[in-house]
């Protein structure tokens, strides 16, 4: 038997974890400390669940901490009690427990009493834990050295497991993915014009697209710093800028004021998986400013539906599936010059935008759930023989 200990069903890990259920079957069970979280607007489509689960709603406390980079991220901090029943009576033979907090920490408590072998999942990266106490440091370094091994979802993600004490051959990345061939599938049905048509949308002006939370972490700022550069100081008014996952008001508490030209914004609120194809077909290039973000899986469904993308060195994403000028942009959000230049060179290379956008789609092959849930399958299989 294995259990996989996690926060919440995020609809960006159900297509991995029903990958993880048709290799494993009934010798796999999901427990989730909760359904959703308090900041989170997804829309869980139940039926496309096809593994076995149970949401324990565990207590919590939510703050809102300091993180790299200036950015502020809300932290929830669940006391998943249910894991001592659960194992006790499970006897697993392994447990894939999320991240290096509580859950983690009775995991082994458990597990070890009944010989099960634990392993970790984890995207964090060095630079998401910048911030992180001395003290939660320490404790994370214990954990490794009684984990069995670690699983990570990027290239920054494995460093930071091999920085916490983990040796090589006890690591392992299993790529960050979604489902690939569901947003493709959807955008190859759908023109841009037709996807203007039935968003608004002028035909004519080139399209930039930010999609995500309309939080500081995000880059909204940063990104509205730049817009305002092009649009007002060298006069561009042929552009058109769409913010989709929240309302005008968030987004005005976010940069601070009401924008310059704002007449050249459209802001959406969330919109779920089925709608946002519309949006990727209707526009001319992603750009995604974030602050601090571990992966950014708008970018694998931009890619997918065949958009251009502009990435900030600051997501995780930008070091395994972008390739500076080869299969799309990345820059630093705080340096203003190169931000406004990774517009303008959007804008003005659409051709080789274009090109960028088919070999990011290439690349985007090895990033999908059957790779993902392969690798841990075999991880774990492995480590069984041991």
């Amino acid at each position: 038997m294995i259990l996989v200990f996690s926060n919440i069903i995020a609809p960006y890990r159900v297509g991995l974890f029903n990958k993880l259920h048709e290799r494993l079957g009934k010798n796999v069970k999901f427990y989730f400390d909760r359904e959703n979280e308090s900041n989170r607007k997804w829309q869980l489509e139940k039926d496309k669940i096809n593994f076995d689960y149970e949401i324990a709603n565990s207590p919590f406390i939510s703050i809102l901490s300091d993180s790299a980079n200036k950015s502020k991220l809300q932290r929830f901090i669940y006391f998943p009690f249910h894991i001592f029943r659960i194992i006790y009576g499970e006897k697993p033979e392994v447990v894939l427990t999320n991240e290096f907090g509580f859950r983690t920490l009775f995991s082994l408590v458990a597990g070890k009493s009944v010989g099960a072998k634990i392993f970790v999942l984890s995207e964090v990266t060095p630079q998401s834990e910048s911030n992180v106490s001395t003290f939660k440091l320490l404790f994370r370094k214990l954990l490794v050295r009684f984990l069995d091994g670690g699983i990570a979802f990027g290239k920054k993600s494995f460093e930071y497991l091999l920085n916490l004490g983990f040796e090589k051959h006890n690591a392992i990345i299993s790529p960050d993915a979604i489902d690939n061939n569901s947003f493709s599938d959807s955008a190859k049905n759908i023109t841009k014009k037709n996807a203007r048509e039935k968003l608004g949308l002028d035909q004519e002006k080139y399209v930039f697209l930010y999609v995500g939370q309309f939080i500081q972490r995000k880059g909204l700022d940063l990104y509205v710093k730049a817009i305002e550069e092009l649009t007002v100081r060298k006069g561009r008014k042929d552009i058109l800028f769409l913010f989709v996952g929240g309302n005008k008001n968030d987004f005005i508490k976010v940069i601070g004021k009401e924008p310059e030209h704002s007449d050249n914004f459209k802001i959406f609120d969330f919109v779920n998986a089925e709608e946002l194809v519309y949006f990727y077909k209707a526009s001319d290039c992603l750009v995604f400013p974030t602050r601090n973000d571990v992966w950014g899986l708008v970018v694998n469904e931009a890619i997918a539906c065949g958009l251009p993308v502009a990435v900030s060195k600051y997501a995780g994403c930008a070091d395994d599936l972008i390739e500076n000028k080869f299969n799309g942009l990345v820059f630093d959000p705080y340096d203003k010059n190169s931000f406004l230049e990774t517009l303008e060179f959007c804008i003005e290379n659409q051709s080789k935008m274009k090109e960028m956008a088919a070999k990011a789609e290439g690349k985007l092959a090895y990033f999908n759930h059957n790779v993902a849930a392969e690798a841990i399958v075999d991880f774990i299989k492995n480590h069984r023989k041991q």
